[in-house]
């Protein structure tokens, strides 16, 4: 929903989507009826949250699961949720994403990430094209391109 809450990207270079992602993260963070997001910096933390162990519990959530990537599947899964977050139409919802066309980036959307990042690694897959990446990014940005956009 639309607010006049106003959220800066702290890395010095704006890129809407990159606020646009980081808004979605404080919202999810701060909804104590959802778990923590799927982020490497809130795995420590997970054990902490009654509904987060609740939702691993319930998913089979391995709990070092990104302390435990491999990097290159780690590279892969970020190409693919920067592609995704970068064409999602924000301000939509995430079904009127779909209905407009927006492709989700396959990870994360609907079902647990660890599955399907096994997945990927058994069958070597590419990430689509996607631009490179920004040396200078923080880390929870690119974290949270992990789990998908829109989400």
């Amino acid at each position: 929903r639309k607010t006049n809450t106003f959220v800066m990207e702290p890395g010095g270079h704006f890129d809407y989507w990159k606020a646009e992602l980081a808004w979605e993260r404080l919202q999810q963070f701060m909804d104590t009826a959802r778990p923590l997001p799927e982020l490497p910096e809130m795995e420590p933390y997970r054990h902490l949250d009654p509904t987060t162990v609740e939702h691993d519990r319930k998913a089979g959530r391995p709990t070092t699961f990104w302390r435990g990537m491999d990097r290159d599947l780690a590279v892969r899964l970020r190409t693919r949720a920067r592609a995704a977050a970068t064409t999602f139409p924000w301000g939509y919802s995430h079904e009127r994403a779909l209905a407009m066309g927006w492709q989700p980036s396959g990870v994360g959307d609907g079902e647990p990430i660890w599955l399907r990042a096994q997945e990927m690694a058994q069958e070597g897959r590419e990430a689509p094209e996607a631009e490179t990446a920004d040396p200078e990014e923080p880390d929870g940005v690119e974290a949270e391109e992990a789990k998908g956009a829109g989400g």
